[in-house]
């Protein structure tokens, strides 16, 4: 961090220099200019407030300096009474006369270096969302005349709601810094792990949309994708070996396959239609019995037919034994058989045709080169 290490007063030529050490204490009784010593140092390090010269004690006052360093800097900084500005970098050398902002640009240089030089100020970058003002760091810009000695109250411009959120920032960096600090490196932390994580979520987009692009190209080349890297680089480089699409093992499969379909679809016709005349017969037959039954009833009950008894009981044996025989003939389940070889077949021949559509010599080179 910097340091004042010396606090000066021009009047006129003469200089009446203030050396201070690491820690320095400014005592004494009221009204003997303690205050605006302060102010002094808040005015050299460039407060916007031009009133300094006006007050009690700065009647021969011409000019405020200082000399301020960090580890690697020194500046010697002036500011006289009519708002002009200078600074030099070592002792020897001549004041140069600048602007307001480079003035500001020059201390700046010294209480607030580069961030990634600097851990404390890094961390206050980290934590706060912000890099502080180059004065963000002078309790000055808190202390005013009004209410001295009332310890409620030390940094009595706080009260004013522009300075509430400086002051409550840069009292929680200060006296809870080990908490900061850690935060600092957690935020840090975050930041690399949400940095991680877009890069592998877009990595992840490139991979799907890639991944979706072969298996497309391996549709549209009539190859199995099965997901297995190393099985489908061998199918792929099959097929760029020899640029054929799989065949059927002979030229009359197809053939074959769809005759044998006709002659599936052909065979259910047929024995839908024993099906439908089997139940017919079956009807038919039951109606026959039940007529034979009640003419037997009937030659029984009456003597005089017993001779026609036994060619109606014999006509009866015959019906049943046919209805027997039409029993044993079960159509539904041959119907279902039929149709299960007929759909294997059709899925067979609906293969065969999609492996053996034409694809465009140069769309197939593209969806290789894919």
């Amino acid at each position: 961090m910097f340091r004042i290490r010396k606090l000066q007063l021009w009047d006129e030529d003469q200089v009446k220099e203030y050396e201070l050490s690491d820690i320095t204490y400014i005592y004494g009784p009221n009204s003997v200019g303690k205050t605006l010593f302060a102010e002094c140092i808040d005015f050299i390090l460039g407060t916007t407030d031009k009133d300094l010269p006006n007050k009690d004690g700065m009647e021969n006052i011409t000019a405020v300096g200082a000399y301020v360093s960090n580890k690697n800097l020194n500046l010697y900084i002036k500011r006289d009474t009519d708002s002009k500005f200078y600074y030099k970098r070592a002792e020897g050398d001549i004041y140069n006369l600048v602007s307001r902002e480079s003035y500001i640009e020059e201390i700046s240089k010294i209480i607030l270096p580069q961030v990634g030089d600097n851990k404390q100020l890094k961390v206050y970058q980290n934590v706060f969302e912000e890099s502080p003002t180059f004065r963000a760091f002078t309790f000055l810009n808190f202390i005013s005349e009004s209410h001295q000695g009332d310890l409620g109250q030390i940094f009595t411009k706080g009260d004013e709601i522009k300075n509430v959120i400086r002051i409550r920032k840069i009292m929680t960096f200060f006296f809870n810094y080990k908490n900061i600090e850690e935060i600092s490196k957690k935020q840090e932390e975050l930041n690399q792990n949400q940095k991680e994580y877009d890069l592998l979520s877009k990595k992840q987009a490139q991979y799907q949309y890639l991944l979706n692009k072969i298996k497309i190209g391996f549709q549209n080349l009539n190859l199995e994708f099965t997901g297995n890297i190393d099985l489908d680089k061998n199918t792929l480089q099959a097929y760029k070996n020899d640029f054929n699409r799989k065949q059927p093992k002979n030229s009359g499969d197809l053939i074959y396959l769809s005759r044998a379909s006709f002659s599936l679809a052909e065979e259910l016709k047929q024995y839908d239609f024993l099906l439908q005349q089997s139940k017919k017969a079956k009807s038919r037959k039951n109606n026959d019995e039940a007529l034979l039954k009640l003419l037997e009833a009937l030659i029984i009950e009456n003597p005089k037919n017993s001779k026609y008894l036994k060619s109606v009981q014999a006509e009866i044996k015959s019906i049943q034994k046919e209805k027997a025989i039409l029993s044993l003939a079960n159509y539904d389940i041959a119907i279902q058989k039929i149709q299960k070889e007929k759909r294997k077949i059709d899925s067979q021949i609906k293969t065969i045709k999609s492996s053996t559509h034409d694809l465009d010599f140069d769309k197939a080179n593209q969806q290789i080169l894919i």
